[in-house]
């Protein structure tokens, strides 16, 4: 009877751990983007219940494609700005050297020119970039079944290709 009811407790463990994509070859495209976009990250996983493994999956999602594909240059520009003004900050706080006072605005304007621009940024949907893909070099991505890492592999091989998407 011990037995019965610890695999039974072993298997809803093993089944709830599944209910995950913990890796961006497994991820659809599609549920990463609108896990992106709702920030609750419900889309990396198949069913309604929250388990505490789900940032670690999104944080591993990142990861390998951060691992494989890089940031971003505005991205990484904008966040060496905001942690130039955060320094900045800091420092005025721990010495109380009124001197960092233009510094520091001047790094506040810079990180602000930086976000506008990001924002201002148009960031295509994966739904448009895979129009776009079929459009331009017929390639035909579902992404429903198609997991983010793949997806980007195809983008990366497209603009190798001279005609970017």
């Amino acid at each position: 009877m011990v037995m019965k009811l610890w695999n039974t407790i072993r298997q809803k463990i093993r089944k709830r751990k599944s209910n995950i994509y913990r890796s961006s070859d497994t991820c659809p495209s599609f549920n990463y983007e609108k896990a992106l976009e709702d920030k609750r990250f419900l889309y990396i996983k198949w069913s309604d219940r929250v388990d505490n493994d789900l940032l670690e999956a999104w944080e591993n999602i990142n990861d390998e494609l951060m691992d494989e594909f890089g940031v971003d240059p505005s991205l990484q520009n904008l966040l060496l700005a905001e942690k130039r003004f955060m320094e900045l900050n800091t420092e005025f706080i721990l010495t109380g050297k009124r001197r960092l006072i233009t510094d520091i605005e001047m790094a506040r304007l810079k990180y602000e020119r930086l976000k506008n621009i990001s924002n201002k940024k148009v960031d295509s949907s994966f739904s448009k970039i895979a129009a776009d893909l079929f459009l331009i070099h017929k390639i035909r991505v579902d992404l429903k079944e198609t997991p983010i890492r793949e997806f980007k592999h195809i983008i990366r091989q497209a603009q190798e290709h001279g005609k970017t998407v």
